[in-house]
C-alpha cells in the first residue's frame, strides 16, 4: 500500500488518512465580546444537507444577514444599498451547525482603507463558535462601474465607529440587530 503525502498551503506534510487540518485566519476573534453587533438567524429545515448539518450555502446566507445588519448599524441610511460590493469572502468552518434552532452572527468592523473596508464575523450556535469569516467590501460607483473612495461623511462614520468599538473589553455592551427579513421565512 502506498503512503499518501499532501502539502497544504505551507502546513506540514500530512501522511496517510483523510483528516486534514484546515488553515484558519487567527486574526478573527472567537471571543463573543469582540463583536459589536449580533444578528439572530433562525435555521430552517431546508438549510440541512444529507449529513444532517447546515450546509455551506445556508451559512453564507447567515453571514450575509450579519453583514447587512452590521452595515445598517454603522451607516443607517447614509450608505446607498448599491454603494458597496463584496469583493472577498473567506469562511472557516469550525463546528457543525444543526437543526432545529437558531444562530447568532457577530459582526465587527476590523479595518478600512481608501476604497474598502474589512469586516469579521463569527457564527455561534448556543455557546459554540461554529464559523469564522472575513469579508472585504469595496466602495463602488454604480454609474462608472468601478471602485471609488467613500465620501468624507462615510469615512468619518467609519473612524468614529472604529474608535467606539475598536478596543472591546470583556463585559462591554453589544449591539443587538433586529432580525432581518431575508425572504427565508
Amino acid at each position: 500500500m502506498q503512503e499518501l503525502r499532501i502539502q497544504i498551503q505551507g502546513h506540514k506534510t500530512v501522511s496517510g488518512g483523510y483528516s486534514l487540518a484546515m488553515p484558519t485566519n487567527k486574526t478573527i476573534s472567537r471571543n463573543r465580546e469582540s463583536y459589536s453587533l449580533w444578528t439572530p438567524v433562525s435555521i430552517r429545515y431546508s438549510d440541512q444537507d444529507p449529513m444532517d448539518h447546515v450546509n455551506n450555502v445556508a451559512i453564507t446566507a447567515f453571514l450575509e444577514s450579519g453583514r447587512v445588519g452590521l452595515f445598517q448599524h454603522i451607516f443607517g441610511d447614509m450608505l446607498p444599498s448599491r454603494g458597496v460590493v463584496l469583493a472577498s469572502l473567506t469562511v472557516d468552518y469550525l463546528n457543525e451547525i444543526t437543526f432545529p434552532g437558531s444562530v447568532e452572527v457577530g459582526g465587527m468592523l476590523a479595518a478600512f482603507g481608501d476604497r474598502s473596508m474589512t469586516t469579521h464575523y463569527a457564527i455561534f450556535q448556543n455557546d459554540t463558535c461554529c464559523v469564522l469569516s472575513q469579508s472585504v467590501n469595496v466602495f463602488f460607483d454604480p454609474v462608472r462601474r468601478r471602485s471609488t473612495e467613500p465620501s468624507s461623511d462615510v469615512k468619518a462614520m467609519l473612524e468614529r465607529y472604529l474608535a467606539r468599538t475598536g478596543s472591546r473589553v470583556a463585559g462591554s455592551t453589544r449591539g443587538i440587530a433586529e432580525p432581518i427579513n431575508t425572504g427565508r421565512d
